[in-house]
């Protein structure tokens, strides 16, 4: 099924739907993108293909209409918006860095929304790494500088050697940026500052599982250790891996099959 679009009173919304339309749901909530994931449908359809038979799967990008100050708690409560008009309850919800936050946000605020949650190369909380490396892609993205901003992009997520095997890719995506993809970019951004629920991890109260890449320049491994020693969450830590261990090593998609039971 193609890309689809939410409209209620308040909201839009575009995401992708596939799968097994009598399974339960799998919400995924992306990360920070210089482009809309939406605009990978095949990628996404390939990467998470071993859910599709079991599961109903949905993507979620953030709302169409950003607003200048769009915080992440104002995600969450978009997402949980976007999660009543599909009449979504009890999903397992799925969210990667940002996205991460977001679904941590939503077990807190709306937990009959949030029947399990997964999280990969998250944090309960902006820290100062974080913030480092979101102020360069910032300051990069408003003059436009994009083949630096994919180059440091690339180099802050990746691994080395992933950012050796895909660097054309990397440089070509970069000439299909646009000036609005990098304003939705920025806004997304700055919604990190400020974001903390580590007072309120305890009200979570539905299975939760943990991974992170112990290579991770965003958060290393403590922001994972923190979140599943207030949520008595299972924690797995991929020695290897970077930030982006969701795209590059396959055992990410295993451990949460195992999870899921």
């Amino acid at each position: 099924m193609a890309v689809q679009t939410i409209q209620t009173k308040n909201l839009s919304m575009r995401y992708l739907r596939f799968g097994n339309p009598e399974g339960q749901p799998f919400v995924i909530l992306p990360g920070v993108a210089v482009r809309s994931v939406m605009l990978s449908e095949d990628a996404i359809r390939a990467q998470y293909g071993a859910l599709a038979e079991m599961y109903d799967l949905y993507v979620l990008d953030r709302r169409t209409d950003m607003p200048e100050l769009y915080p992440v708690m104002a995600m969450a409560e978009d997402t949980c918006q976007a999660l009543d008009a599909l009449h979504l309850q009890g999903a397992v919800v799925y969210g990667v860095s940002q996205g991460g936050m977001i679904a941590l946000a939503m077990a807190v605020q709306r937990p009959d929304l949030v029947g399990k949650l997964v999280l990969c190369s998250t944090a309960a909380h902006t820290t100062p790494a974080l913030l480092h490396i979101m102020q360069e892609w910032d300051s990069l993205a408003a003059v436009e500088t994009v083949p630096a901003l994919m180059r440091s992009f690339a180099e802050n997520v990746y691994t080395p050697a992933y950012c050796e095997m895909y660097r054309d890719a990397f440089q070509a995506f970069g000439s299909t940026v646009t000036a609005e993809d990098l304003h939705r970019f920025r806004i997304m951004l700055r919604g990190l500052a400020g974001f903390d629920v580590r007072e309120r991890l305890q009200q979570i109260q539905c299975p939760v599982l943990v991974m992170a890449g112990a290579q991770d320049k965003l958060f290393g491994t403590e922001a994972a250790q923190t979140i599943a020693a207030s949520t008595q969450a299972a924690l797995a830590v991929f020695p290897d891996g970077a930030h982006g261990v969701y795209d590059e090593d396959p055992d990410v998609l295993g451990r949460i099959i195992a999870f899921l039971g």
